[in-house]
């Protein structure tokens, strides 16, 4: 048992006196050891001279300033009058390439106007079919523009649809001319509801 005491005593003499020793040359007092100043604990303080060598000046000249495109600029209701129809094929409610170009100039006007205007979206077929068949190939005919225009970034809550099918056609002569002006769909501005 005294074996054991003299043992723990003795390891609390060496950790005390490990810590005194530790705590002194980090003062700079330890008689049995080189002395360490404070002042050499601290990085050497750079000159405007050795700052300049170690690391390069950047130029303003040098600096590349992102431009920005500016933003666009808000409609009017005249150029929100120009939004233009697009025109289907034949017995077929199908966007062509043409059609979907007319339909991303026409986002761009209908996103940027100035105030909130409900668009109708309205859709047309020619004469020949059955009535009710042309106000369903209308109303398809409107509903594909619409999404379209929606996956464009349009509100869809600006847009409404509806059909007159084979009523007030653009063009009355029974040829195939007249016909594929009448297959349509097509735009008017209406203030909000």
């Amino acid at each position: 048992m005294k074996n054991i005491l003299l043992i723990g005593l003795s390891f609390i003499l060496l950790q005390g006196g490990c810590a005194k020793r530790l705590a002194s040359s980090v003062k700079g007092t330890d008689p049995s050891g080189p002395t360490v100043a404070a002042s050499s604990l601290r990085p050497p303080k750079l000159t405007e001279e050795k700052m300049t060598r170690e690391v390069p000046l950047i130029q303003e000249s040098e600096i590349e300033v992102p431009v920005l495109a500016p933003a666009p600029e808000p409609v009017s209701e005249a150029k929100m009058a120009q939004l233009t129809d697009i025109f289907f094929d034949f017995d077929q409610a199908l966007l062509s390439d043409s059609a979907k170009t007319t339909l991303q100039k026409n986002a761009g006007l209908i996103k940027g106007q100035i105030s909130p205007k409900t668009i109708q979206i309205t859709g047309h077929s020619d004469e020949r079919g059955t009535e009710e068949y042309n106000l369903a190939l209308g109303e398809r005919r409107a509903k594909i523009v619409k999404r379209y225009l929606t996956a464009l970034g349009v509100n869809a809550h600006l847009l409404q649809t509806t059909s007159l099918g084979e009523e007030a056609p653009f063009c009355n002569q029974a040829e195939e001319g007249c016909w594929s002006q009448n297959r349509r769909a097509h735009f008017s501005v209406r203030p909000p509801q």
